[in-house]
């Protein structure tokens, strides 16, 4: 589903641009290049929808967030050498900042796709960097020992923006600036020409803080009325971690400050802030936390790489009714010890047995096979069984699934060795890669009819069978194993 686009480029300008306030990126070697591989080891050249928009998930059928008309590449500058760096990955955008990088706004924007692909070629030789849209000089660099490292960007077919090359030597400069290229060729560079063309020429060095302003969208819900990435970045100090980061830093006002009635801009009335408070959903957006599977305030939640945890079901409505039986089962949930890990279907077992029920017998696959037989949230009722046949996090999850609880409010109640109360989004996110997680009662009872405990055998003194091991390793190391 993802794809994801990583360019940069170093520049080495030594000192022949100071001062001149122009967007400029160009190729350069020696010290800049090793402070570039640091900054790109261990990341792959491939396109990521992510990028494109900073947060662009669907779940199912349902697109949350709306595909981006263009890509923003990033500027870095690393000052002890004057070396530049361009990148739309923000996380290696953030790699780069802790190593000394700094970020210096947006450099320009490409479109999310054409039939002219920009090729990203590296000279192993001596690190420096080209970007070439012209399959001739493709082909007459990968023969003389280039090597291509894919598509990096795509030129604009509307011809919008015209990108200029020139080069010194070794070193490659492109810039949407055409001053800025006759400069530069007067004072002893050599003219490439037009190498390309961008959608938009970005706001350069001098309009950072403009940037970063324009992003107020989040997830469909515009907070331009309350929000300045600028003002939020001077007023709250907690909003430090996030500087330089206009994605993240608007996950950080709407997910703490706002729903506290702070403003996020200057001149914002009370009024304006309830009206942003009601545009949120009551169990949140977005909100940053570390990465992996994580704890918060007694709900477990997945973070992405990036520390954000996204709620995929933001104005999903569940039917989270309860009548008497639906409420046993959830307190119930509740009380019920762990049975230890490896054990999430004897956990629903045993919550099942204590209700009265029949002792259900079985496997986490077993169960998804056997009862769960729904996928639409219409049909998700508090007290039902939420599974997968198979998940890729452990060995046991891939041979016998998991399973839980759904207890309403978008909670999915398990076992891991302990018992957690999840996100549902998170968890149909983390279990569901492999397979298409499912609901339905268990043993095909549904609690919602008038059937009761008193019309099947009994199960509360039922023998476990030592044999149902289904969920326990279904943990993230970085969680409880």
């Amino acid at each position: 589903m993802k794809r994801r686009v990583i360019f940069f480029a170093g520049v080495l300008l030594a000192g022949l641009l100071a001062g001149a306030g122009m967007t400029r990126f160009v190729t350069g070697f020696g010290e800049a290049n090793g402070a570039k591989k640091a900054g790109r080891d261990g990341l792959t050249s491939s396109v990521s929808e992510e990028l494109l928009s900073g947060s662009s998930e669907d779940f199912g059928d349902e697109m949350v967030v709306p595909a981006p008309e263009s890509i923003q590449v990033f500027r870095l500058g690393f000052p002890a050498n004057g070396a530049h760096f361009f990148t739309a990955d923000r996380r290696e955008k953030e790699q780069l900042e802790e190593q000394g990088w700094s970020y210096e706004g947006i450099a320009f924007e490409a479109p999310t796709e054409s039939a002219v692909p920009v090729q990203r070629m590296t000279n192993p030789a001596d690190g420096s960097v080209r970007y070439l849209a012209d399959l001739n000089l493709v082909n007459e660099l990968t023969t003389g020992g280039w090597q291509s490292e894919g598509v990096a960007w795509y030129s604009d077919e509307e011809m919008r923006v015209p990108v200029y090359a020139v080069s010194l030597g070794e070193s490659f400069h492109y810039t949407t600036s055409q001053e800025e290229a006759q400069v530069l060729v007067a004072q002893g560079w050599t003219d490439g020409g037009i190498a390309w063309y961008a959608k938009d020429a970005g706001g350069g060095v001098s309009d950072t803080n403009t940037d970063m302003d324009t992003r107020t969208t989040l997830m469909g819900v515009d907070f331009s009325d309350v929000y300045n990435y600028s003002y939020v970045n001077r007023t709250y100090a907690a909003a430090g971690p996030y500087s330089g980061d206009e994605f993240r830093t608007l996950i950080y006002y709407i997910s703490v400050e706002l729903p506290q009635g702070h403003a996020g801009k200057e001149g914002v009335t009370d009024e304006q802030i309830a009206a942003a408070q009601a545009k949120l959903p009551a169990e949140g957006l977005m909100r940053l936390g570390p990465a992996g599977m994580n704890e918060v305030d007694g709900v477990w939640y997945l973070f992405d790489e990036r520390g954000i945890w996204t709620n995929h079901l933001a104005g999903q409505t569940l039917d989270d009714s309860m009548n008497d039986r639906q409420q046993a089962l959830v307190q119930t949930c509740i009380e019920t010890p762990s049975p230890g890990p490896g054990m999430c279907a004897m956990y629903v077992s045993q919550v099942w047995a204590a209700l009265g029920y029949e002792y259900p017998y079985g496997d986490a696959v077993d169960m998804y096979n056997n009862w769960c037989n729904a996928g639409d949230y219409a049909s998700l009722k508090v007290g039902m069984i939420v599974a997968v046949a198979t998940h890729p996090h452990s060995e046991a999850g891939r041979q016998y699934g998991h399973i839980g609880f759904y207890v309403g409010n978008k909670h999915v109640m398990d076992n891991v060795g302990v018992i957690r109360t999840v996100d549902l989004s998170s968890w149909l996110e983390y279990y569901g890669p492999t397979s298409a997680p499912k609901w339905g009662w268990t043993s095909n009872i549904s609690l919602t009819d008038d059937a009761a405990p008193s019309d099947q055998e009994s199960g509360g003194d039922a023998e476990i069978p030592e044999q149902v091991s289904s969920g326990g390793a279904d943990v993230p190391d970085q969680t409880l194993e």
